[in-house]
């Protein structure tokens, strides 16, 4: 640990109390180019200590206020570090019950500064970088804002090196109101809301973790607020093989009915921007989109609220480089410029082969029957089901097969329920038939050859990004960084 200077040391005890307005109970300035504001270090190898602990009971206070006005270089508002595994380096508690409190602010005018930094550097433990709670319903456990218009600026960021730690942990424990666990803002095109990066190779690493027990609250919000440039509002990334990105879970207090509006949800992706992307998933030689699911519900639902267009798409699958299309419209019709097959297994299972589809001009239903004659005639019933699935007001056709010795069939009486079979020449032959009969399904009677030019033609020249190509995921790099001396028994590593 570097010694103090010998002027500290002789500078009695000083106490700062403010009971009302923006008061501030610590202030810290420095003007050097490698000094800190505020620097508060832990040293004990256990227990619960603090680095910097501030605390505010005004509505409009702040506990510790960090801020560095340079606007070059990897300026740092406030740093804390420690060395202990049950250590917190930077505790900010708010204990008003209202208004909008803040436990740590962290504001910092530089492009490649941070407003709060925190790191865990402890190899094992259950370590935060950094830790904010809240029990106010409006009010915000760690609060970053990165004001820079261009760089990559970060709002929090939070790295851990230990397989069971987290990056950036929030929790807000008030149970109603819109209470917020980790709340991030950027206004850069390339900055980040909330930026969680777990760097540990093995174990359930987690880039960020947010939770809330609120009805109304959100365990990580995430706001991307420029309207242009590759902006994100909650970006996560893992090398783990067992770790996740971005990990969201929906926990359900009852079984009660499945709707839109009370079902849990894990991950909730949305857009208002005309041709936007609620939900993106992209991958190289990899699966881009996985669903799994444990229950007889569907692994997966797409809903289209169209009210205005038929054919309007639900699901659109395209396969540029083939011109493969297939569209699943509102109406329930599937609709592909490929062939539909079933796959059937073959020489005991060693081969499987495709059978295709019948497709007509014309939207047919069939049924296949056998009846017989009695002294040259017979009157088939149709079947009372499949007669309500086709409309046989209008014509329909009946193919016919003897299964004996005759001089002919013909087909005359066609009803909507019935059709009567007899010998041709006026025959009296008492034989076996088969029939086949063909109607054109009800409420699609008028439809041939329908034209989906237009429907396909739109699918096909969707571009997937500006450049007509898929976006490559962009990593933001782990430059490096110049960063103050180490301190004895707590390093700080070069890149983060």
């Amino acid at each position: 640990m570097r010694n103090p200077p010998a002027f500290f040391l002789a500078l009695p005890l000083s106490i700062g109390e403010a009971d009302a307005g923006r008061s501030i109970a610590v202030w810290g300035i420095t003007h050097s180019s490698s000094g800190f504001g505020v620097e508060g270090a832990a040293t004990a190898p256990a227990g619960v200590n603090y680095g910097v602990m501030g605390t505010s009971s005004s509505n409009e206070g702040v506990g510790v206020l960090g801020q560095n006005e340079t606007n070059t270089g990897v300026a740092t508002g406030v740093e804390g570090l420690t060395a202990s595994t049950g250590g917190r380096a930077v505790v900010g508690e708010a204990t008003s019950p209202a208004g909008v409190t803040v436990g740590v602010l962290g504001i910092t005018a530089s492009p490649g500064g941070s407003g709060v930094y925190g790191e865990a550097t402890s190899p094992g433990g259950l370590s935060y970088g950094v830790q904010g709670t809240n029990n106010s319903t409006s009010g915000v456990g760690v609060l970053g804002e990165a004001n820079a218009t261009t760089g990559t600026t970060y709002g929090v960021e939070g790295n851990n090196m230990s397989p069971g730690g987290y990056g950036v942990v929030g929790t807000n424990t008030n149970d109603s109101g819109k209470a917020v666990g980790v709340k991030g803002q950027t206004f850069s095109t390339e900055g980040f809301g909330v930026f969680g990066n777990a760097i540990a190779t093995t174990g359930p690493a987690i880039g960020t973790t947010g939770t809330s027990a609120s009805d109304a609250g959100y365990g990580v919000e995430g706001i991307a607020t420029n309207a242009s440039g590759a902006t994100y509002g909650v970006f996560g990334t893992v090398s783990s093989a067992d770790g996740i990105g971005v990990y969201g879970t929906g926990v359900a207090s009852s079984n009660e009915s499945y709707t839109v509006t009370d079902r849990p949800v894990g991950a909730w992706g949305d857009t208002n921007q005309d041709g936007g992307i609620g939900v993106l998933g992209t991958a190289d030689y990899a699966i881009a989109v996985a669903g799994y699911n444990n229950s007889n519900i569907a692994t997966a639902s797409f809903e289209n609220d169209e009210t205005t267009n038929v054919g309007s798409p639900v699901v659109a699958t395209h396969g540029p480089h083939y011109g493969g299309i297939c569209l699943m419209d509102v109406s329930g019709d599937l609709a592909c410029n490929g062939y539909k097959s079933a796959v059937v297994p073959v020489d005991g299972g060693a081969r499987q082969v495709a059978l295709y589809a019948v497709e007509a001009p014309e939207n047919w239903f069939e049924d296949i029957g056998s009846a017989r004659l009695a002294n040259g005639s017979g009157v088939v019933q149709l079947e009372s089901t499949f007669s309500q699935t086709v409309n046989t007001g209008v014509e329909y056709h009946v193919f016919l097969t003897p299964k004996g010795d005759c001089k002919g069939l013909y087909v005359t009486n066609e009803t909507a329920n019935s059709f009567e079979v007899r010998e041709l020449g006026g025959g009296t032959a008492s034989i076996s038939f088969d029939y086949r009969i063909v109607a054109r399904r009800k409420g699609y009677e008028t439809i041939r050859l329908a034209d989906n030019t237009e429907r396909f033609t739109a699918i096909a020249s969707q571009k997937r990004s500006p450049s007509g190509t898929r976006r490559p995921l962009v990593v933001p790099s782990l430059q490096e960084t110049a960063v103050p001396a180490a301190r004895e028994g707590v390093s700080r590593p070069s890149q983060h």
